[in-house]
């Protein structure tokens, strides 16, 4: 198969959609602001504490302490993961694992402010560290919320659509393979013959199909029936709106359109490639 044409088929089935840029832009995002911008603050006019990506920072006047901790670090790495998973692995399993890791990010966050609310302030006093120890100052705090929480509970949101419409929600134009298989779906062989133009498999358009390389390809209602018992030399290949039919000698397979596509593809010239059909569908 021609080179340039092998590389454009592949380009457009493996490219990443923007379903799943998306998260991965994100995640790294927050993993860079929330190391400088907190996530919820607690501020007075002398007293302030920032849950950070790296831990808990408290300023009280000019002085500023830091207490590292781990509930913010497991955050950002469970919304690394989640935004890499779709991209290192592309099935629908990677979706769903997506979710969980962002949920789970969520969750963490959520649990840093818990700890804070139950070990950092009691009755109006807030902990202050020092270098000799830790007390309490009495002074009244609000809460403020800073972007990296609604990134999380944002990137939570993209990654449950993703794995719910199968990271294919976002309008984005259909790769030539899924063109085809829902041209198939329709009974139209049309979207199949621009498929092996595209792959440059040899072809001639029949009355009754199309014709390659040691196949019949025809759509469902064909008058020319499948004969066992004196099978002809070349594989048949019915295409019906929900299974195809393969009959090869005196074996019949009866698979679906995404199968069809695949066996089409290795058979007539694309061995060498590594082709998805549709990413994160199976």
């Amino acid at each position: 198969m021609n080179e340039g044409l092998a590389h454009r088929a592949q380009t457009q089935v493996l490219g990443l959609r923007r379903e799943i840029q998306l998260p991965m832009v994100l995640s790294v995002s927050l993993a860079i602001v929330w190391f400088f911008v907190p996530a919820i603050s607690y501020k007075s006019s002398v007293y302030s504490l920032d849950i950070m990506g790296f831990g808990f920072s408290v300023s009280f006047l000019n002085l500023r302490n830091v207490i590292y901790s781990a509930l913010p670090l497991a955050s950002l790495g469970y919304a690394l993961v989640g935004g890499a998973l779709p991209i290192v692995w592309r099935t629908k399993y990677s979706l769903y694992l997506s979710s969980l890791s962002f949920a789970l990010s969520g969750s963490m966050m959520l649990t840093s402010l818990i700890y804070v609310e139950r070990y950092m302030h009691y009755a109006g006093y807030s902990l202050l560290p020092s270098p000799t120890g830790y007390f309490f100052i009495y002074s009244p705090v609000e809460i403020n919320v800073g972007p990296p929480t609604f990134l999380v509970f944002t990137l939570l949101g993209i990654s449950l659509m993703n794995s719910w419409k199968g990271a294919s929600w976002m309008g984005r134009r259909l790769t030539l393979f899924e063109r085809t298989i829902r041209g198939l779906e329709r009974g139209d062989l049309k979207g199949l013959l621009r498929f092996l133009k595209e792959i440059n498999a040899p072809f001639t358009i029949r009355e009754w199909g199309i014709e390659t390389e040691g196949m019949e390809i025809r759509p469902e209602g064909s008058t020319d029936k499948i004969n066992l018992l004196f099978p002809r030399g070349k594989t048949r290949i019915v295409i019906g709106k929900r299974v195809v039919i393969i009959n090869h000698g005196h074996d019949i397979k009866v698979i679906d359109h995404k199968q069809l596509i695949k066996y089409l593809f290795n058979e007539l010239g694309g061995k060498e490639t590594k082709v998805l059909v549709l990413e994160y569908a199976e």
